[in-house]
């Protein structure tokens, strides 16, 4: 049975609604929502795989956008970043149930995602940073799934050998990853609709919710 998870956050754990955290930017920023978009675009690998780059990537979007990037202009927008992303954020009561009933089988967990730093926030808000034993961010790390790196990162800090442990995505390729490193792998399929999408012989199983796996 397998001695850790590691678990994606985005669309695993929590849903958000980006599309409305990016309106809610535009918004502020006084530019529409695909101009913001494109600038964001822009910056996306840098916030993901740096920390402490929000602000400076914030202001290259606003640069982008044709806005002059005062320091409150900035210090407003990642504020307000952090404000929607909490509050276009729901979480799935099924992955928190399993996490818990993780914890009392005696195994180890870890979150594994590919975020910006305003993901360590979310987590925290929601109570997250009680439910597991480690946050391996790519943006802390500095390393993107499917990047065997980042799995390596989060079975070292769990203290396990790849192979005794379990990784948990709603992205299929990056569950391909995981098993290529060694971890053993689930693809989490929550809409019924792509369940079987994709697939391709010897990839790992589908589930539709954390109901259907043993925690340990």
């Amino acid at each position: 049975m397998p001695k850790a998870w590691l678990i994606d956050v985005y669309g695993t754990v929590l849903r958000v609604d980006f599309v409305r955290v990016y309106e809610g930017l535009a918004d502020i920023a006084g530019v529409s929502l695909d101009v913001f978009r494109a600038a964001f675009a822009q910056v996306v690998d840098d916030v993901m795989t740096s920390k402490g780059a929000g602000p400076a990537a914030m202001a290259r979007i606003l640069l982008a956008c044709g806005i002059e990037p005062s320091q409150r202009r900035v210090d407003g927008l990642v504020a307000e970043d952090q404000r929607l992303l909490i509050a276009n954020a729901r979480v799935f009561e099924d992955a928190v149930d399993f996490l818990h009933r993780v914890r009392a089988a005696g195994a180890s967990s870890a979150l594994v995602s590919n975020c910006g730093d305003h993901t360590r926030g979310l987590l925290v808000h929601f109570g997250f940073d009680a439910l597991v034993d480690e946050f391996v961010l790519s943006s802390e790390v500095g390393f993107l799934k499917p990047d065997a790196r980042i799995f390596q990162v989060a079975v070292d800090r769990l203290g396990v050998a790849p192979e005794s442990a379990v990784f948990v995505d709603d992205k299929v390729g990056f569950c391909r990853a995981a098993r290529a490193f060694g971890v053993g792998a689930v693809h989490l399929v929550r809409e019924s609709g792509r369940a079987g999408a994709d697939r391709l012989p010897g990839d790992p199983p589908d589930v539709a919710s954390f109901v259907h796996l043993a925690p340990g």
